[in-house]
C-alpha cells in the first residue's frame, strides 16, 4: 500500500509538471511563397521546419539539443507543406519545443527575417502563425534583395547551425547556389 501511494504521486508529478509544448500547433502547416514586388509564385524554395528537444537546466533556462528536421521544396505555384510527421520526443523530464521555421531561395530576402504574411502575423505571433498554417494556407512575400551587402548578410545568418547537414540537403544546395551566386566558396 504505501509502495503504491509513493508510485502515484511520482507519477502525478511526472505528469503535471510534463510541458505541454508537444500538444500545441503540431502541424502539418501549409503555405505559398511568392514575390513581394511580382506577386509571382517562388518555385523551388526550400522550406525547413526543425525542433528542439529541451530539458530542464540549472540557472540559465532549459538544455538544448537537435531532435528533428523535415524540408520541401515549393512546387510550381509556390506551394508547400510540412511537418506531416513531427519528430517523437520520448526522453523523461524533456520536451520538444514549438518548430523553427526558415523559408529561403536564393537572391532572395529569407523567413524569419524579411518577410509579409497574408494573413497578417497575429498578435500572438510565431505560435499563432503556425496555428492558421494548420488550418489554412499562409502566403509569405519575400523580397527580392538587389544589394550585394544585403545578400552577404543572408548567407550569413540563415543557416541553422543545430541541424545536421545531413537533414538538409535541399536547403545546404540552394544556400551554396546563393554563395557561388556571391562569388563565395560552397559550404563543404
Amino acid at each position: 500500500m504505501r509502495l503504491t501511494l509513493v508510485t502515484l504521486i511520482m507519477v502525478g508529478l511526472v505528469v503535471g509538471a510534463w510541458p505541454a509544448v508537444d500538444a500545441v500547433a503540431a502541424g502539418p502547416y501549409r503555405g505559398r511563397v511568392i514575390d513581394a514586388e511580382t506577386k509571382e509564385p517562388l518555385a523551388g524554395a526550400v522550406v525547413l521546419v526543425y525542433w528542439i528537444r529541451n530539458a530542464p537546466g540549472i540557472g540559465h533556462g532549459p538544455a538544448e539539443s537537435f531532435l528533428g528536421a523535415e524540408e520541401a521544396l515549393t512546387d510550381d505555384r509556390g506551394e508547400f507543406i510540412v511537418a506531416e510527421n513531427p519528430p517523437s520526443n520520448w526522453i523523461p523530464f524533456t520536451w520538444r519545443s514549438l518548430p523553427k521555421l526558415i523559408i529561403f531561395q536564393p537572391g532572395y530576402g529569407y523567413f524569419p527575417r524579411h518577410f509579409a504574411t497574408t494573413p497578417p502575423l497575429p498578435p500572438t505571433g510565431f505560435e499563432g502563425l503556425l496555428k492558421i498554417m494548420e488550418k489554412q494556407p499562409v502566403v509569405f512575400e519575400l523580397p527580392r534583395l538587389t544589394r550585394r551587402e544585403d545578400r552577404l548578410f543572408v548567407v550569413g545568418t540563415v543557416n541553422p547551425l543545430v541541424v545536421p547537414r545531413q537533414r538538409i540537403r535541399n536547403f545546404i544546395r540552394l544556400l551554396n547556389d546563393e554563395r557561388r551566386n556571391l562569388h563565395l566558396q560552397p559550404l563543404n
